[in-house]
């Protein structure tokens, strides 16, 4: 009798774990969802296509599913309203079954998210997050509790393949311009002792952030893209590699018909995000360019000395920021080439090295354009020139220039000046 006992509560047992097993996808689903929907007061909701549950390394996945947003407003006015995050696929790792059962609490070592789109509606018409990034971002960082008494306890959140329409961050007509984008977040934390400190951003102590494929064009011609653009809040550095520019001459001088320039990377270090965002006084520790290659196509028969207008360029930088403060420049390798549309050479240098200290941008040195900076840090280097300006009749070449102020030295070699050209 007691054998029978036994025998059907472990067939109890055994159907019980079959079954939980069987529907382990549908039961960690709905504990997700339950538990996002009560801790958020409704604000949240998760809306489930299909989920599978992965026993072996505790993950969980959801494709085809979204989240959606109640009286989540982007704008004082209450006419701009966070409707979804939708996403080809998130995947949970390393997920707690045990505290989002019974504790209510999301705690994972990972989270991944494929290519997100945020939805908004404005006066109730659908648009995505890449048209109005700014605004969401804003609105994400004033609504600290989004999330409710919803703890979640992540230590790394990596989202890629985001979209960004950069003509919402430009406030100019008739441009374009795309770029994707990769976001890491790690130590991620919403509990409630948490979630205020001042040096938490998205709810995260650290981040990484990767802009790619980034293009951009206005209708005069003008077009600059980069391969990526890298920055990381535990270093304050921004990197930006593989950069590309060309500009139509007409917007710089009537004399240059065009201008291309190639830049290998430009590191921004030391940056105080804080500042740019409050776009004030900006304070950077260092700015180094390198591998530089310019190219310059001069019209010709051009004699008008005029320039173009820049007294509005002016004052929209006025707009951008007040003062910048920057500790240090360098230039490492730049190289240029003038040339006329025929292709002569009218000027030309080879792996210049430059560098300078103390450097102050303000109203001031905009208006007067008389830099404000450390003339005795000033270090020069020169590997080749050559100038050859016939109009001035004038053929200038030298190599190996070396000029600094701290040790008070200048070098020159091979100099050669002929004044008598025709």
């Amino acid at each position: 009798m007691k054998k029978r006992i036994w025998l059907i509560l472990l067939s109890i047992i055994l159907v019980i774990f079959i079954a939980l097993f069987l529907f382990r996808h549908v039961i960690i689903g709905h504990a997700l969802k339950i538990s996002i929907n009560k801790k958020t007061k409704q604000t949240v909701a998760l809306n489930i296509g299909d989920v599978h549950y992965n026993v072996l390394n505790s993950s969980v996945t959801f494709v085809n599913s979204d989240l959606s947003f109640n009286n989540i407003y982007v704008n004082k006015e209450k006419t701009i309203e966070l409707s979804e995050l939708k996403f080809d696929e998130i995947s949970l790792h390393g997920i707690s079954v045990f505290r989002l059962i019974f504790k209510e609490e999301l705690v994972a070592s990972k989270f991944f998210v494929a290519k997100p789109t945020f939805w908004f509606e404005e006066n109730h018409n659908p648009q995505q997050f890449k048209k109005r990034p700014r605004e969401i971002v804003k609105s994400l960082k004033q609504h600290s509790d989004l999330l409710g008494d919803f703890v979640i306890i992540v230590d790394e959140i990596e989202i890629t393949h985001g979209n960004v329409d950069l003509t919402s961050l430009i406030d100019l007509d008739d441009h374009s311009g795309s770029a994707k984008f990769k976001l890491l977040l790690r130590n991620f934390n919403t509990s409630k002792e948490q979630i205020f400190e001042e040096d938490r951003f998205l709810f995260a102590k650290e981040h990484f952030f990767k802009l790619s494929n980034f293009n951009y064009s206005l209708p005069s011609g003008d077009q600059l893209s980069f391969d990526s653009i890298v920055f990381g809040s535990e270093s304050d550095n921004i990197t930006v590699s593989n950069i590309v520019a060309n500009v139509m001459g007409e917007s710089i001088h009537k004399s240059v018909k065009s201008l291309n320039i190639q830049i290998s990377e430009l590191l921004v270090g030391g940056i105080d995000f804080e500042d740019i965002t409050e776009l004030h006084e900006i304070n950077i520790e260092q700015i180094t360019i390198s591998n530089v290659i310019a190219n310059i196509i001069e019209n010709e028969n051009i004699t008008s000395k005029s320039r173009p207008d820049s007294t509005e360029r002016k004052s929209d930088l006025k707009k951008v920021f007040d003062k910048i403060n920057l500790g240090n420049l360098k230039l490492n390798n730049i190289n240029l080439l003038a040339k006329k549309v025929s292709g002569d050479t009218i000027a030309e240098f080879k792996n210049l090295d430059f560098q300078v200290s103390n450097i102050i941008v303000d109203s001031s040195v905009i208006a007067s354009k008389i830099p404000k900076l450390d003339f005795e840090s000033i270090d020069l280097k020169l590997a080749e020139f050559i100038l050859n300006k016939k109009t001035l009749g004038l053929d200038i070449t030298f190599r190996d220039f070396i000029f600094n102020e701290n040790t008070e030295v200048i070098s020159i070699s091979d100099l050669h000046v002929d004044d008598k050209v025709i």
